[in-house]
Parts: structure tokens; C-alpha cells; sequence
């Protein structure tokens, strides 16, 4: 059976998510100090009394959205060789580089999907410039991804040699 209150700031009828509910949206609740709010988590629904810096997720969600792994597994995965243009780190000496097919800087994110090795020259030339025919890359980089039992949307740590979680 669904309750009722009354916000106790516009003074509009909704129905009460949670004990103690005062609001009946963020618009309102506003005004109240930001660890007094209780948001709704977007992934599992359950609200939550937010932190000071905390993403709007809910603690048990934020630890399993950090779960990383190192750029490592992506050199491992194209064998250490540029995707771009075959040049390997052991038969030709190349200095490689994690590319992203489409650029962070355009909203590109830090997953196995979007993560190439690539030499330090292609790097370069490409730029931040999206691909003109992405979708031979990203049908390798499935493959490999299904290959090596890598979820194409694994999370990877771009910092180098730290074991730190992103975003701490």
C-alpha cells in the first residue's frame, strides 16, 4: 500500500520511496546540507545518504564502478604490437602507446573496448581525431577482447605504475 505526504516545500502530493522522506524531489530538497539529502543510486535503486565528494552512487556500487585493471592487459592482449601499423616493441623496437579509438577528449572512456595499443608515431598522427573506419578496429578488438575473456567494458587504470583506483 503506497503513503502519501506533503513536500514541505512546494506542498505537492507524492508517493514516500523511504522512511523519513520529507521532499518530493531533488529540486526541493536542495537547501537542506548535502549529507542530510538522501539520493536514489541509478544503478540499484536504494537510497543512500550521500558523503562529502561523493559520486551520486551508493557505496556498494561506487567500489564494484572502480574495479580496474591495469593498461598492462591491453598491451598483453594486441601482443605488443601497434594496431595501426604492425610494429612490435620486441622485433622493431617501437615505444608504445594506449590509444583510445574515440578520443577522451571527445568523451571517449577508459574501457577494454576503446583502448588500443598503438607505437608512438601513430599516436601522435592520430591525435585526438576520431577514425574515418573505426569499425574494422573495434570488430579486432571484440575479437580479442573475447579471445583473452576480457569484458569490453572493463574499467582500465591509466595511471602508470600505481595500483591506485581512479578518482582518489
Amino acid at each position: 500500500m503506497a503513503t502519501y505526504k506533503y513536500c514541505e516545500k512546494c506542498n505537492k502530493k507524492f508517493e514516500v520511496e523511504h522512511r523519513g522522506q520529507r521532499y518530493c524531489s531533488n529540486e526541493c530538497q536542495k537547501e537542506l546540507p548535502y549529507y542530510r539529502r538522501k539520493l536514489k543510486c541509478p544503478e540499484c535503486g536504494k537510497f543512500f545518504k550521500p558523503k562529502m565528494y561523493q559520486r551520486k552512487t551508493c557505496d556498494v556500487c561506487r567500489r564494484n564502478y572502480y574495479v580496474t585493471c591495469s593498461r598492462f592487459r591491453i598491451l598483453e592482449r594486441d601482443k605488443f604490437t601497434c594496431i595501426y601499423c604492425g610494429k612490435s616493441s620486441f622485433e622493431d623496437g617501437a615505444e608504445l602507446h594506449l590509444d583510445h579509438i574515440h578520443p577522451y577528449s571527445k568523451g571517449g572512456k577508459n574501457t577494454a573496448k576503446n583502448l588500443v595499443t598503438a607505437c608512438k608515431r601513430c599516436n601522435i598522427e592520430k591525435s585526438n581525431r576520431l577514425l574515418k573506419n573505426p569499425e574494422l578496429i573495434i570488430k579486432e578488438i571484440k575479437k580479442r577482447n573475447a579471445e583473452n575473456n576480457m569484458d569490453d567494458n572493463l574499467r582500465i587504470n591509466l595511471e602508470r605504475g600505481s595500483n591506485r583506483k581512479p578518482g582518489r
